[in-house]
């Protein structure tokens, strides 16, 4: 389900629920698997889970093990949704990459030169 404001997010993916990773505490946090500033899955309420105020603090590490073993069908949303993500992220690098070779072609200037140059002492001005 997708919510109209961050709000309705916030309250459909606590909504009374218990802490996904202890279950002991009451789920007051609610915690974005994908980052929220992802817009596209920013207020999808499969990319949330409730946690208690000291897991999402002090156990990070613990939310996508909770996830997997606790909801599977989500976990699997999650997975699938990230690589989406991740891939458009490394397609940026590469052009980003691309056009500061470019950068380095149309200016004469090797980088990599310039930098160990500086590091060794031979810093030019």
């Amino acid at each position: 389900m997708i919510c109209a404001t961050d709000k309705e997010w916030q309250h459909a993916v606590k909504d009374g629920r218990m802490c996904l990773v202890c279950d002991e505490r009451r789920g007051d946090h609610a915690h974005h698997l994908i980052s929220r500033g992802v817009e596209r899955y920013k207020r999808e309420t499969r990319n949330g889970v409730a946690l208690c105020g000291e897991c999402h603090l002090y156990k990070p590490w613990r939310i996508l093990a909770a996830v997997k073993a606790k909801a599977p069908s989500q976990y699997r949303w999650y997975q699938k949704h990230k690589n989406e993500v991740r891939r458009g992220f490394e397609t940026r690098k590469v052009k980003d990459r691309r056009v500061l070779s470019g950068a380095q072609k149309r200016l004469g200037v090797n980088l990599k030169s310039q930098i160990s140059n500086l590091k060794s002492g031979r810093g030019g001005a």
